[in-house]
């Protein structure tokens, strides 16, 4: 028998051993355990280090942190040890420890007042005072039974803390089986703090897997302030990040989706979401996701399986995936179909119409240092649209260092399923066009400069029986041609003291056509011949500079185009004509087939205040203006008579506006208003608020044109007012709101208005748990009332409530239509722990 009255340190070789050694010193370790982790490892707030308290709510009082646990630094490595301050042994090798008993092992830290530990067995029997802890885990109780070979404990009247999720309760028994595994019987915890009883789980049986991240109740109910509100025999939550199977958020309103996510492995996962309408009926749509090492791709397959009052049989597919193949090679797929024009509006809350089907796909791969892309798109009008083609191109781009290419090849037919179209309906396509971009790094005469030469054969794909139908001028839609089209530019950059620069720019540009028509079109009456030359050029002058006082800076600015009127008799394949007085541009015309004549003067002067306390402009304002010196005679229908009226002609006055009095808040004006000052031609005008974090405020309002051809409303002007906000009213709560109202900017007055969309919603954050509720109610596309708000809207609801701790966040579905409003939102505004 050995005897020992002081702290006393025992090594014992892990995991066989052949022999004890006791070891006796006067060194202590730490304080002896005596209360509840539950207690002891409480923090209260002030008392956390700024690191502790990052993620830790203010308003939550305080935290869980585990004490550190000091360890010799002469420990061997796997070893086990004790520490107490009395010992009894028998020559079996058996041993009565008492007195602050301190067991050190892999499996973790075992304290108690009485330890009774074989040798032999590795087993030990823990009385008084007892607690456990590992890196992640902590737990005390009255008596345990220990294996210091297996992982193993049993520890009875538990009370145990989890830091890490900051979760923490009570069991009659805690048994751990392996390292990752708990198990506990009779069992209640929470994650509020010790004084809540916002919520808790009572289970008869909960077992804990910290390698699969899950913890599993059987006989589980929720109690709320000590009141059942659910029942369930089983469930299962996780204990950390990683995704798991199980329901997200569902969504209410005109369309209710419940929908359901299968984690299948770490890289494939899918959900399955019921999509269930009133009047449209019922779609099932499929969302499938893999990520490999070198692919990845999203699958969904939506199918109506339930038909509506008016419909059956409805279907969308859409499919995107990126990768890598052998041999370096990088690829880009993606394609979309629908069964008809409104299936994405009609089931996907917010989605726009669909007017084709549409399918690309990209290889790219760097090959003697070109970088090489080929491309490929197809296009299909939906069976129900109003478009009348499918298309295709191939395009292969190449390029290194200076020089670039391209080889484009596209073709047009018309689509028997929706087509009406006629002759003028089909556009030129290249049959191919070939592109070449040099920009050498030499200079002429200290110019720097840029060469293109590019040449297609551009033709119309009419079908026979349209060819049939073309008589007198129409004839020239049966025109093919081949067109080279060569430029050369030389431009420059001289810059001095004030800020002052000046750069000239000049271009010239060389095309030739060779055209043929089979259907005794007159091509020399057209165009002069089938064969056509046409040469143009234009040139530019850019200068300004820095007016520097103190804290104001004034900066004007001039910029002269200037291109003369020349033979440009070839025919237009890929050119249009800009009909806006556009400032600081030498060009009215895109393509390569017109040089349009113009003289024009655009000026602009910006002023900028930044008093010596700020790194950033506190006022700005630009105005610009521009004067329009000669007649512009060429149109894309020829050239036009000299005007003997004609008189200088200006643009629309421009204004900008930008007032950031601080780090929260901006504001920002732009107009642009007609010459004589009687309207606007378009404006916005917006007031941002952006405190820390993600909390913001906003008002938009806005006029502008619709340029959407395909809409039924193109080129009609729309006044738009918008507002947004995400503000804490308290610490903990926070309201979310949007709102959009519009009218035609002819119709006068506010009475106009009419509101499109309109969300409203709270939030609040607890220690323990948060909620989220949203409603978003847009106006529906048959209203047709005239009062500010419609009289049929289309209405979802949206709910979020979180259990903190046991990853129990119903899902994400608040979170996709606040990012899909795009007025602001950032992210949450309570991203505590």
């Amino acid at each position: 028998m050995i005897a020992a009255f002081v702290k006393t340190r025992i090594f014992v070789p892990y995991p066989s051993f052949k022999q004890l050694s006791i070891l006796v010193t006067f060194s202590a370790f730490g304080p002896a355990f005596a209360e509840s982790v539950t207690v002891t490892d409480w923090q209260a707030w002030e008392s956390l280090s700024d690191a502790e308290k990052a993620n830790i709510a203010p308003y939550c009082g305080g935290s869980f942190v585990a004490p550190v646990v000091a360890v010799p630094a002469d420990l061997p490595a796997q070893q086990t040890y004790f520490t107490f301050n009395q010992s009894v042994s028998d020559k079996e090798l058996n041993h009565t420890l008492t007195g602050d008993v301190n067991i050190h092992s892999a499996q973790g830290t075992l304290a108690a007042d009485e330890v009774f530990y074989s040798t032999t067995t590795r087993k030990g029997d823990l009385q008084g005072n007892v607690v456990m802890r590992t890196e992640n885990e902590g737990i005390s109780g009255n008596d345990a039974e220990v294996n210091l070979e297996t992982y193993y404990s049993l520890i009875k009247e538990a009370q145990f803390v989890l830091y890490e999720q900051d979760i923490h309760g009570e069991a009659n028994e805690m048994e751990r089986t392996d390292q990752d595994t708990y198990k506990a019987r009779q069992i209640t915890f929470t994650r509020c703090v010790p004084s809540s009883n916002a919520w808790n789980i009572k289970a008869s049986k909960l077992t804990v897997d910290n390698e699969e991240g899950m913890a599993t109740a059987w006989n589980a109910r929720i109690e709320v302030q000590n009141v059942p509100v659910l029942y369930t025999p089983y469930i299962a939550f996780p204990l950390d990040d990683r995704p798991r199977t199980g329901l997200l958020t569902p969504t209410f309103g005109s369309a209710n989706s419940l929908p359901y996510y299968i984690h299948l492995a770490p890289n494939y996962d899918d959900t399955v979401t019921p999509i269930i309408t009133a009047d449209d009926g019922t779609v099932l749509d499929n969302e499938f996701r893999f990520l490999t090492e070198n692919h990845s791709a999203t699958n969904q397959i939506a199918y109506q399986v339930i038909d509506g009052e008016d419909s059956s049989d409805r279907w969308g597919v859409s499919h995107e995936q990126t990768g890598t193949l052998p041999g370096d090679i990088s690829y880009d797929f993606s394609t979309k179909w629908v069964s008809d024009v409104y299936f994405d509006s009609t089931y996907y809350r917010g989605s726009d119409e669909v007017d084709e089907q549409e399918l690309s796909f990209d290889l790219k791969k760097k090959l003697a240092g070109f970088n090489n892309t080929l491309a490929f798109d197809y296009t299909r009008p939906v069976d129900d649209s109003t478009e009348d083609f499918e298309t295709y191109s191939t395009k292969l781009s190449t390029s290194k260092g200076i020089f670039s290419s391209t080889l484009l090849y596209e073709t047009q037919e018309e689509y028997e399923e929706t087509s009406d179209a006629d002759a003028d309906d089909y556009d030129y396509m290249r049959a191919p066009e070939l592109a070449l971009t040099f920009k050498p790094k030499t200079t002429l005469l200290g110019f720097s400069t840029q060469e293109k030469f590019r040449a297609g054969y551009f033709t119309r794909e009419l079908s026979d029986a349209q060819i049939d139908d073309l008589s007198g001028d129409d004839l020239d839609y049966a025109t093919n041609a081949y067109r080279a089209h060569g430029s050369l530019q030389l431009y420059r950059t001289y810059k001095a003291d004030r800020g002052f620069y000046f750069k000239p720019n000049l271009e010239m540009f060389a095309t030739g056509y060779d055209m043929s028509n089979d259907e005794g079109f007159d091509l020399e009456e057209e165009y002069g011949g089938s064969s056509v030359s046409q040469y143009a050029w234009r040139t530019s002058f850019d200068t300004g500079f820095n007016l520097i006082s103190g804290i104001n800076t004034v900066s004007p600015r001039l910029y002269y185009a200037y291109a003369p009127l020349t033979d440009q008799d070839g025919p237009i394949l890929d050119s249009d004509e800009s009909t806006s007085f556009n400032l600081f541009t030498a060009s009215r015309f895109s393509g390569y087939d017109r040089v349009g004549d113009m003289s024009r003067l655009s000026g602009s002067l910006t002023y900028k205040y930044r008093p010596d306390s700020r790194d950033t402009d506190l006022f700005s304002a630009t105005f610009s203006k521009g004067i329009m010196l000669a007649q512009e005679r060429l149109t894309e229908d020829g050239v036009d008579d000299v005007d003997d009226d004609w008189s200088p002609e200006y643009s629309d006055w421009n204004l900008d506006l930008t007032y950031t009095p601080g780090t929260d808040w901006t504001f920002k004006a732009s107009a642009e208003v007609y010459h004589d000052w009687d309207d606007f031609e378009s404006y916005s005008a917006s007031a941002h608020y952006n405190p820390s974090g993600n909390g913001f405020a906003y008002f938009e309002a806005l006029r502008e044109e619709e340029d959407d051809e395909d809409d039924e409303d193109y080129e009609t002007v729309f006044d738009y007012l918008s507002a947004g906000f995400y503000l804490p009213v308290w610490q903990n709560i926070a309201v979310i709101g949007y709102a959009s109202v519009e009218k035609e900017a002819e119709d006068i007055g506010l009475d106009q208005y009419q509101f499109s969309k309109l969300l409203y919603g709270l939030e609040y954050d607890n220690c323990c748990w948060s909620f989220r509720f949203a409603t978003l109610e847009t106006a529906s596309d048959d209203d047709e009332s005239n009062a500010l708000y419609p009289t049929s809207t289309d209405t979802s609801y949206y709910v979020e409530v979180t259990l903190k701790g046991i990853g129990t966040d119903t899902g994400s579905s608040i979170e996709s239509i606040l990012n899909r409003l795009d007025f602001g939102y950032t992210g949450r505004l309570f991203n505590y722990q």
